[in-house]
C-alpha cells in the first residue's frame, strides 16, 4: 500500500465514523473526519509500524524491482562491487530489508516468528538499543 493509498483509507475510515455518529456530527463533519483519520493513522503506525516503509513517497518504492533484486541476491548474481554499493546505499538497504520482512510474513510459522523475536530482543539487549530508534 502506498502512502497515498493509506491516507485515502484513513480519511475514508474517519469519514465513515463521522457518518455513523449521525446528525449531531454533521457540523464540522470534514474537520472531524480528518481528525479521526489522524487518530486512525497514528494507531496503525503504533500497532503495526512494520507495515509502513519509512513513509516514503509513492514512487520511491518499486516492489517489483526490489523483488527482482532480492532474487538476484539469493542467486548470487550480484558482483562484489554491487554488494559494496548496496552496503553504502542506506535507503536502498532499508527498502530491501523492509521488503524481506514483508515477504517473510507470508510464509513465517509461529515458531519462526518467535525465534526472530527472541533474536531481535537479544540484539537490543546486546546493543543497548532503546525503543526510540
Amino acid at each position: 500500500m502506498t502512502r497515498t493509498d493509506s491516507k485515502i483509507l484513513f480519511t475514508a475510515l474517519g469519514f465513515l465514523a463521522v457518518v455513523v455518529m449521525g446528525e449531531s456530527a454533521k457540523k464540522d463533519g470534514a474537520k472531524r473526519a480528518m481528525a479521526l483519520a489522524g487518530l486512525i493513522e497514528a494507531f496503525c503506525h503504533t500497532a503495526h509500524p512494520d507495515l509502513f516503509i519509512d513513509n516514503a513517497p509513492d514512487d520511491a518504492i518499486d516492489t517489483a524491482a526490489l523483488d527482482r533484486m532480492i532474487e538476484e541476491l539469493k542467486e548470487g548474481e550480484l558482483q562484489i562491487g554491487k554488494l559494496d554499493a548496496l552496503r553504502t546505499d542506506k535507503v536502498l538497504l532499508r527498502h530491501i530489508y523492509n521488503r524481506l520482512l514483508q515477504r517473510h510474513r507470508i510464509y513465517a510459522t509461529d515458531r519462526m516468528m518467535a525465534d526472530e523475536t527472541e533474536h531481535f530482543l537479544h540484539e537490543e539487549i546486546n546493543h543497548s538499543v532503546g525503543p526510540s530508534c
